[in-house]
This record gives C-alpha cells, sequence and structure tokens, in this order.
C-alpha cells in the first residue's frame, strides 16, 4: 500500500503559487487522462495512462513508463527510482517528489507548465512579434525610406522651384513635380491654374505674398471706403481669411473669429468707429442702419437707425402710394380697366438674383400712366416727352409756334399759350401728378421738377439673396406695404423679422445659422448705390 499526498499548483492572476493538497492511496498509483487514474490529468494532450508509481521489491518507490521514455532530471528513462527533489515531466505536466518517508509515504506536486492555448495565441507564439523575429533593422529600413522621401518627393519639386528650365520642360510634358507638395486640392476659383504653384508661391518656403494676390485681384476694394481706417489692415494678409487649399468651397473664412477680434471692442481698433461692440449676430447685433439716398452722387449717402423711426422718411421726389399699385387697381383715366399687379411686376431681380434691377419710367410706368403725358397734342399726334424740362418747354413751344404759323398768330399768342400750358401742368395734370412740381425762378415758360432719387440699395455693404427667399410672400417681410398711402413711407424689414428665421454662429434647432459673412461683404460694396433708371 502506498499512501501518497498530492499537491496540485494552479497560479493566480499575479502568477502566485496556489496549492490544492488531497491524500491518494494505493497499491499502484496511475497517472494520466483517464478516469481510473489516482493521478487524473485533465488536459486533452496527456495519455490516457501515463506511468505509474510502484514499490519495488526492496520497498523503495519507483515510476515506471510502461514502455514509454520518462524525462526524468532531464534524462530519458523507462523507469527510475523516486529521490527527494527530483523533476519528472509527463506532457505538459511538471511534477517534483518534494519529500519521502515521514508522515506519508510520498509527497508530489504536480503543476501544468504549459497551458493549452487559443488559437490565436497560438498564431501569435509561431508568428514574429516584432521587427526584429524577422531579421530586420529598424533603423537601417527608416534610413532607407527617409532617403526614398527626399530624393522623389523634395528634390523635383525644389529642382522645378529654384529653375525655370527644368520647370517649363516638366510643364510642356504636362508633369508638375510641385504637386507632390500639394497636401489638399486648390479651390475652384483658383483651379484653373492650380498645377502652377509658382502663380502664387514666388519662391519656395515662403507664404504668399498680399502683393502677388493684389496682381491679379486689383479691383479688390478695402475693407472700409474711409482712407483714415485703413491703417488698421496695413498689415493684414490675404490668407488670414482666404485659404486656397482644402476639400470644399468657398475660398473666403465663413467664421465669424476674425470678424469679432476687432469688432468685439471697435473702439480699440478705431477710436471714431461709430458702430457699437459685437460679438455675434443672435446676442448683441444693433438694429440695422438704412442707406438713403440723397443726391446724385455716391457719397450723396445718409444712414439711419430703424430705432430711429422719425428718420425713417424717404424724399425721393416722387409721389408714389403703394397702395395703388398692388392687387387689383383702376387704370387712371380709364374707367373701365383693372390690373392685377405683383409685386414682381415692378420689383425684378438681377442676374445674380440678389439685388433688383432699378425701376424705370418706360418699362415700368408707361403702360398705366401714358395719358399723364398727353397735353392737346393728339391733333398733331404728338406726347411731352418724359426727361428734362427744357424738353418739355421745347415741346410745347414747338407746338404753340406751329399754330401761330398756320393762323398768323404773334409771338406773344404764343409766349401767353406757353404760360398757360406751364401752369396747367403745376395744377394736378401732366408732370405734377407724379412729380414734385413749381415753377422755374425768372421763368413763366419752365417748370423745376424736383430730382429723383429713388434708393436702389437700402443695405449696400450687406447682401440679401432674394432667390433664396423667393418661398415666401413678399408681405411675410414687408408687412406694411399693402397699406402705405405716401412715397416717403420706408417698409424694410427689422432685424426682429430676420431674427425669426436666423440664429447666430451656434446652432438653434428651426433655425439657419449664420456668420458675419452671411450678410456681410468685408471689402467695400459701398460703390453700387446706384441712381436709378429713368
Amino acid at each position: 500500500m502506498i499512501t501518497s499526498l498530492l499537491v496540485l499548483i494552479y497560479r493566480d492572476k499575479q502568477s502566485h503559487a496556489v496549492r490544492e493538497e488531497s491524500l491518494i492511496h494505493g497499491d499502484e498509483l496511475s497517472i494520466g487522462r483517464g478516469e481510473e487514474c489516482a493521478v487524473r490529468l485533465a488536459d486533452p494532450r496527456a495519455n490516457l495512462h501515463v506511468a505509474s508509481i510502484k514499490r519495488s521489491k526492496d520497498g523503495t518507490l519507483l515510476i515506471d513508463g510502461e514502455g514509454t521514455l520518462l524525462n526524468i532530471d532531464n534524462s530519458y528513462e523507462h523507469n527510475a527510482n523516486l529521490t527527494q527533489g527530483a523533476r519528472i515531466l509527463l506532457g505538459p505536466y511538471e511534477f517534483i517528489v518534494e519529500k519521502i518517508g515521514g508522515d506519508h509515504d510520498l509527497v508530489i506536486s504536480v503543476e501544468l507548465i504549459h497551458p493549452l492555448l487559443s488559437e490565436g495565441e497560438a498564431a501569435k507564439k509561431i508568428a514574429p512579434r516584432s521587427l526584429t523575429e524577422t531579421g530586420l533593422s529598424k533603423r537601417k529600413l527608416a534610413y532607407w525610406l527617409a532617403a526614398i522621401i527626399m530624393v522623389v518627393f523634395s528634390l523635383p519639386p525644389l529642382v522645378a522651384s529654384l529653375s525655370p528650365a527644368f520647370r517649363s520642360a516638366m510643364a510642356y510634358s504636362g508633369i508638375f513635380p510641385n504637386q507632390l507638395w500639394n497636401l489638399r486640392m486648390v479651390r475652384s476659383g483658383h483651379s484653373s491654374f492650380g498645377a502652377q504653384c509658382i502663380k502664387c508661391h514666388e519662391s519656395p518656403f515662403r507664404p504668399v505674398r498680399k502683393e502677388t494676390c493684389l496682381g491679379c485681384h486689383k479691383e479688390t476694394r478695402q475693407h472700409i471706403a474711409n482712407p483714415e481706417i485703413h491703417h488698421v489692415f496695413k498689415d493684414t494678409k490675404c490668407r488670414e481669411c482666404h485659404t486656397h487649399h482644402g476639400d470644399s468651397d468657398p475660398i473666403a473664412m465663413q467664421g465669424a473669429s476674425a470678424c469679432v477680434l476687432c469688432h468685439a471692442n471697435i473702439k480699440a481698433k478705431f477710436a471714431n468707429a461709430d458702430s457699437p461692440n459685437i460679438h455675434d449676430f443672435s446676442t448683441d447685433h444693433p438694429a440695422f442702419r438704412l442707406s438713403f439716398k440723397t443726391g446724385i452722387n455716391v457719397s450723396d449717402v445718409l444712414r439711419v437707425s430703424q430705432i430711429d423711426t422719425r428718420k425713417l422718411v424717404e424724399n425721393s421726389g416722387l409721389k408714389f402710394p403703394h397702395d395703388q399699385h398692388v392687387g387689383l387697381v383702376r387704370v387712371p383715366g380709364d374707367g373701365k380697366t383693372i390690373m392685377d399687379i405683383k409685386c414682381a411686376d415692378c420689383h425684378q431681380p438681377d442676374e445674380a438674383g440678389e439685388r433688383f434691377k432699378p425701376i424705370n419710367m418706360k418699362q415700368h410706368c408707361y403702360a398705366c400712366h401714358q395719358d399723364q403725358l398727353n397735353f392737346n397734342l393728339a391733333p398733331e399726334g404728338r406726347k411731352l416727352p418724359h426727361g428734362s424740362e427744357e424738353e418739355v418747354s421745347n415741346t410745347l413751344r414747338d407746338y404753340y409756334a406751329g399754330l401761330a404759323f398756320r393762323n398768323k398768330k404773334s409771338m406773344e399768342w404764343v409766349d401767353g399759350q406757353l404760360a398757360k400750358a406751364t401752369q396747367s401742368l403745376l395744377e394736378g395734370g401732366g408732370c405734377e401728378y407724379c412729380h414734385t412740381v413749381e415753377q422755374a425762378v425768372g421763368s413763366k415758360h419752365l417748370l423745376k421738377i424736383t430730382p429723383v432719387n429713388l434708393t436702389q440699395h437700402w443695405f449696400p455693404a450687406s447682401k440679401f439673396p432674394h432667390v433664396m427667399h423667393q418661398t415666401y410672400e413678399c408681405t411675410k417681410c414687408h408687412k406694411k406695404v399693402e397699406h402705405s398711402e405716401k412715397s416717403s413711407d420706408v417698409d424694410i424689414p427689422t432685424i426682429q423679422s430676420c431674427k425669426q428665421c436666423h440664429t447666430g454662429i451656434q446652432p438653434v434647432s428651426g433655425k439657419v445659422t449664420s456668420s458675419c459673412i452671411t450678410c456681410h461683404i468685408f471689402h467695400s460694396n459701398m460703390h453700387i448705390l446706384s441712381t436709378p433708371g429713368k
């Protein structure tokens, strides 16, 4: 009978040995994977029966491989006597004889030293896990790759930049080596010469100069027309706002950060600035200021805040009640004809779809108001011209002179008739129907008509694409126009009206996110204030 203390050793997560002891006994202690074995090995790689521990005839304990060679202290034997400290490898298991004799015939420990690996772990063990295991040198590979990159990606573009002859030869062949340095596509505005970097980058490793940009963009205006403020932007580079390389258009900066750098504390940049500090459209943007035309010159402009309602009066020189020019309207001088007039009949968008074309008499007014040009000239088949006061006076004088010649009247008679006709134009007919008219100083035969100064653009330095708002009725924004009885009325939407649909740079559900550049033009466009058409 053999009594043995079996010590099962396994490792925890920190690889510390954990021992579990159990007492086994028998005439012979079999070792293997089989259910009948006294020392059962669970690993599927172990044989059903590996070896047995027996007692020899002289009473010593031995291990018998029963025909199989056993690895005992790194030597292979079919069987061997067990001695204290002996190390026996049976498949993935390691057996160590810890003690012989004492309370038990044998104390032996067993540990699974080669656990069964998963397929992934086995692949990692077989495949190289580092560049060193492949036999290659990381340093040498890095040197070679760096050299190749320098030769292929640096040398040709550098030669092309420094040698006009090489550059011309490459351009003729359709190969542009400097494109190797082009990290991103050139935006569409410059795509026609996008492959010719030298157009903008005059020398390698230097940013594009402002003067280079202005070489093509000669008509680009200053941010503010006032020359007193030009010094604020003297060191500003085009590239600070315009990015020429990128994945999407447009080329101009779309955010508000650059604008706020100045306008958040505008007095610090320009002490005489008349605008308040502004950070965002939705928070502290002031009321809109309308630009009223006060004369025929570009500089004849008066800017009025919409808060100052008493000054929101347009002195255009015309008598034009909107309420008589919208909807079903009876044609003047004709008691029968009724026209259905729409806003778009007169207010026609320009080619850009942003503003409206000027209103003119011949295209928009003549069809309904031609009778206002009649003046006793029907027998002659003539009408008064719509033009200068001198043309009107000359037409009348020519008419009465012809009558005087046929009827043998004197020139005094002609002057008298001309004075009467001129006076009648001041009393509700003819010119006075639409214009403000008075007698010319020092002449009974000449009228003085107040010049027409229609405000063509209320926000000349801003942009408002009407074509993007055409899904709305005009009266949704211009709420009072249908009831306007005077031409001096001004019905331009306020900032509160715009805020119903638009918000600032921070997104808001159900509203259009709008930055400064959405409405404002950085480069001054005040020159677009133009005189109305005739």
